[in-house]
């Protein structure tokens, strides 16, 4: 069976679409139509799971386009992150039920979607877990910058684009979704969220991001989604972006403890043997109690960590140090 394949655009060149002609004989019509396209298409989904993409509304070349694009490759699972045992577990088990619901979502008669809050102080892993979702449900990655979103109408065009299998990710989201009495460098007007971005402004009503959350247009494009909101001081938010049925879970993510410095331990150095030096021993000890009255972000321990990769003993030392303020 002889085919060719040929690569046609058309439009002009910021609304340019692109797709793939084939053509091949007319006796082969229903050879190509039963098992060729099909296959292209099985080969092609492989490859799409394969490689997996993360996307940014904030322009980075120039073209005009919703979307700038680059290959995703961070490799943060379940199984590496330093997280919250209790909050890895949950997020885990919740995404593996979701994933496998489809037939339930589509008799229930909602869009088959899921909405997460990760919410702590800066450094405590919001990001890494985002990246562990996208990689564990092998979805491709959205960032949304509310800063680059004109007003609803674009912000609903944003939303649209996106393909299926993906993770739609609103860092930071207290910046700019804040409690509607108003707050600095910020007015309130009408239900209207008016930022400052750049000199001018940026229109987007609290009604307009809700409807796309879980309202009306959210049956438009949030088919097979995910969409994740991080923030840092979660009592800024507006409570109607909290309201349960809005959010399917919330994640608490804190300063790091004892089961979390274990975590972190297991993940940087191989120390499960009854060979380790006491000092070492010591040392992990003294730094977990340590842990229990200090607000130390995994970060913090990982950067210590990473320096002194190949030497435990050292890692823990200089980490005393450090705990006990002394600078590193």
């Amino acid at each position: 069976m002889w085919v060719q394949w040929k690569l046609c655009s058309s439009g002009p060149s910021r609304q340019e679409k692109r797709y793939f002609e084939l053509m091949f004989h007319k006796d082969y019509h229903d050879l190509a139509l039963e098992f060729y396209i099909p296959y292209v298409f099985e080969k092609g989904a492989e490859v799409q799971g394969a490689k997996r993409v993360l996307c940014t509304n904030r322009s980075m070349n120039g073209d005009g386009g919703l979307w700038s694009t680059v290959d995703f490759h961070l490799p943060s699972t379940f199984d590496t992150i330093a997280v919250n045992n209790e909050v890895k577990n949950s997020l885990k088990k919740d995404l593996v039920k979701f994933s496998e619901a489809k037939e339930l979502y589509v008799e229930a008669g909602r869009a088959w979607k899921r909405s997460y809050l990760i919410h702590g102080p800066s450094g405590t892993g919001k990001t890494t877990l985002v990246a562990a979702i996208a990689n564990e449900l092998c979805f491709n990655l959205y960032d949304i910058d509310l800063g680059s979103v004109h007003n609803n109408f674009h912000l609903r065009k944003l939303l649209i684009s996106t393909r299926e299998r993906s993770v739609i990710v609103f860092e930071d989201i207290d910046k700019w979704v804040v409690k509607r009495e108003g707050a600095e460098n910020q007015r309130v007007e009408e239900g209207y969220i008016i930022q400052k971005i750049g000199g001018g402004e940026a229109l987007i009503t609290m009604t307009g991001l809700l409807n796309l959350i879980d309202g009306l247009w959210s049956s438009c494009f949030l088919c097979e989604k995910v969409m994740v909101f991080t923030a840092t001081n979660i009592e800024n938010l507006d409570p109607s972006l909290l309201r349960p049925g809005r959010m399917d879970m919330h994640m608490t993510l804190t300063y790091t403890r004892p089961l979390d410095f274990e975590a972190l331990t297991n993940k940087y150095f191989d120390l499960e043997n009854d060979e380790i030096e006491v000092s070492i021993r010591t040392n992990m000890q003294k730094i977990k109690d340590l842990l229990n009255n200090l607000n130390i972000i995994p970060a913090e321990i990982a950067e210590v960590f990473m320096r002194y990769s190949g030497d435990p003993a050292k890692a823990m030392e200089m980490l005393m140090w450090k705990l006990n303020g002394t600078i590193v």
